[in-house]
């Protein structure tokens, strides 16, 4: 009994040992397989990308030869665009002058708005907002006083 028992657990040993190396072979060719797939995705990629510069040199090319192409049509007698649009001028670069202009405006909206706080809330009675209302006002009547203002005020009103 005692062998028979033994040649059991030896088969068994066996077909486990069979099955383990069994799976063994699956798992390496299942590795195998990830492999070449790893490989391939790989190899595809490098060729999209291959593919990708090779159409953005080409692109490049195509844009310098149409930079060429201007120069040597200036060398040469001007012919007529029929077919295409004109050029628009290039867009105009900002100056000193535009900056300038645009510091100015923003101050006088300051000063505006600083006026309008100092008339128009109850901050009327600080010290800042009464020296600002008093020269408003006194700039204010100064204008009214004027000769040539009232000459150009009255012409206006006539017509």
């Amino acid at each position: 009994m005692k062998a028979v028992q033994a040649d059991q657990e030896r088969e068994r040993q066996r077909r486990l040992e069979v099955e383990r190396e069994a799976e063994k072979k699956r798992e390496a060719k299942q590795r195998a397989k990830e492999a070449q797939e790893r490989e391939l995705r790989k190899r595809e990629k490098a060729e999209e990308k291959e593919r990708r510069r090779k159409e953005y040199d080409a692109l490049k090319a195509s844009k310098r030869e149409q930079e060429k192409k201007p120069k040597k049509e200036t060398n040469q007698a001007p012919k007529s665009k029929s077919g295409s649009r004109p050029r628009k001028p290039p867009p105009r670069k900002h100056t000193r002058f535009w900056a300038v202009l645009k510091l100015m405006l923003l101050l006088l909206l300051c000063v505006a708005g600083g006026l309008v706080v100092c008339r128009v809330t109850e901050l009327q009675q600080q010290p800042l907002c009464t020296s600002v209302n008093t020269i408003y006002d006194n700039a204010v009547q100064g204008l009214r006083s004027h000769d040539i203002l009232q000459w150009v005020l009255q012409t206006d009103s006539q017509q």
